[in-house]
């Protein structure tokens, strides 16, 4: 996504205090699916320039005045999930915890032909990115997202 910051106009005497005040965003162009991964940087600096607010299971960009603001809906938080399943996964940096080893452990044994086989992939195989084929064949069975992932509200 390509956001366009828009400056808030005021006073001289506040550009030492404040030098950018930031107002609203123009989004100038998101991804064709509705789909935005936002990583912290980006989250942390529209929280405090005041542009984007976060709560509720959505994320909202605020656009100029008199135009609806952009809304989004967090599919994803950052943390650990199964590549299976999806579900959030107890780990920490040095590994699974035993929640974690037991949720692993009804998954034994799955790979991508047989999440094909049962039905259980997202999208047909022909349809899967490089990218999902290698989380699901990931031999730990968990993944590590350091992103949000948002999906549009139309």
């Amino acid at each position: 996504m390509h956001l366009k910051r828009i400056s808030d106009k005021r006073d001289a005497d506040l550009v030492v205090e404040h030098p950018r005040r930031v107002s609203h965003v123009v989004v100038r162009h998101e991804s064709k699916n509705g789909i935005w991964n936002v990583g912290h940087r980006t989250i942390d600096k529209g929280l405090a320039e005041g542009w984007l607010a976060m709560g509720a299971g959505k994320i909202v960009l605020k656009t100029a005045a008199g135009e609806p603001d952009v809304e989004y809906r967090i599919l994803r938080a950052p943390g650990y999930y199964c590549v299976y399943c999806g579900a959030p996964v107890d780990a920490t940096k040095r590994g699974l915890t035993a929640a974690g080893k037991a949720h692993m452990a009804t998954h034994a044994g799955e790979t991508l032909a047989s999440f094909s086989a049962a039905g259980k992939l997202p999208k047909p195989l022909a349809d899967l990115s490089q990218h999902e084929i290698d989380q699901i064949n990931n031999p730990s069975g968990y993944a590590k997202f350091n992103d949000f992932r948002c999906e549009r509200i139309p």
